[in-house]
């Protein structure tokens, strides 16, 4: 279900940042049919903005190249954010970012608890579904154990924090991970100092306002771009059958259902359920 889910997951994050990229608004909700129309109409995409994102993306593969110790995300950020304050750029862009820091509210409205528990659980387990498949998938990059129970924990305790501090649910990201692991990012620390430097900047955040989205859709696309990886799903055929049937399913379910993808992953998980049942009722089944 994780192989299948993350499979999916990189190109459908890909095609959501694909419009603003170019500067296309598309009249459409799915992000197929975003991608479709921003295809079929390549008069609507905006050169300028295009420039901006191929520069970007150009930033970020050759600063790997010359070090990997060059920060080309914060490069092609301060780039864009310069660019948009001296040209006056008008296309998407970030916009008024609140400031300063939030109080914290331990009151909480416990009187909406019966109508929350069911969205509650779909939203945990999605937002664990999605941490889990990043994890695993540079946890067997770097030849690392990777532990459920902490991730669980460390989810909870963030989530906790989330509530009282009025934020939103919080969850492993492909996109933030993938950019950590872009910018060279190996351990805890990462985390650390990522989280601290968000706090230091946040009374500052009102300056963010001119940073384009097109720069910032480039870095997430080139971020993501190498989790598209088809070869384990494929291999997993050899391996499985059953399993590869439910990991197929749940990266076509996680395609055909987006944005509802807490969908997709309810009904792999029940899928994959009912193969463990039906496998420990026939013994002498071997695949």
């Amino acid at each position: 279900v994780l192989m299948g889910f993350t499979v999916a997951a990189s190109p459908l994050i890909i095609g959501s940042q694909f419009s603003p990229a170019v500067g296309a608004s598309p009249p459409a909700d799915s992000v197929g049919e975003r991608v479709f129309w921003t295809l079929s109409h390549p008069g609507a995409w905006d050169p300028e903005t295009v420039a901006l994102s191929l520069v970007t993306l150009l930033l970020m593969v050759g600063s790997r190249k010359l070090h990997p110790a060059v920060p080309g995300v914060l490069l092609a950020s301060l780039a864009g954010w310069g660019y948009s304050l001296a040209t006056g750029y008008q296309g998407s862009t970030v916009g008024q970012v609140p400031g300063g820091f939030f109080p914290l509210d331990f009151t909480l409205p416990w009187t909406r608890l019966p109508s929350l528990i069911l969205p509650g659980v779909v939203i945990a387990m999605v937002g664990f579904a999605e941490a889990a498949s990043v994890s695993q998938t540079y946890a067997a990059r770097e030849r690392l154990h990777w532990n459920p129970n902490r991730e669980f924990i460390s989810q909870g305790m963030a989530n906790l924090a989330a509530g009282f501090a009025g934020g939103l649910p919080v969850g492993g990201s492909f996109s933030r991970t993938s950019l950590a692991y872009l910018a060279g990012a190996r351990t805890r620390w990462a985390g650390l100092v990522a989280g601290v430097s968000v706090l230091l900047f946040l009374p500052f955040a009102g300056i963010l306002a001119p940073l384009t989205r097109a720069v910032l859709s480039a870095v997430v696309i080139a971020a993501v771009a190498k989790l598209v990886r088809f070869g384990p799903l494929v291999r997993l055929w050899r391996l499985s059958r059953p399993q590869a049937a439910v990991g197929w399913t749940a990266f076509l379910l996680t395609l055909a259902l987006a944005p509802h993808i807490e969908e997709a992953v309810l009904l792999a998980v029940v899928l994959s359920l009912g193969l463990h049942i039906w496998r420990e009722m026939t013994p002498g089944f071997v695949a």
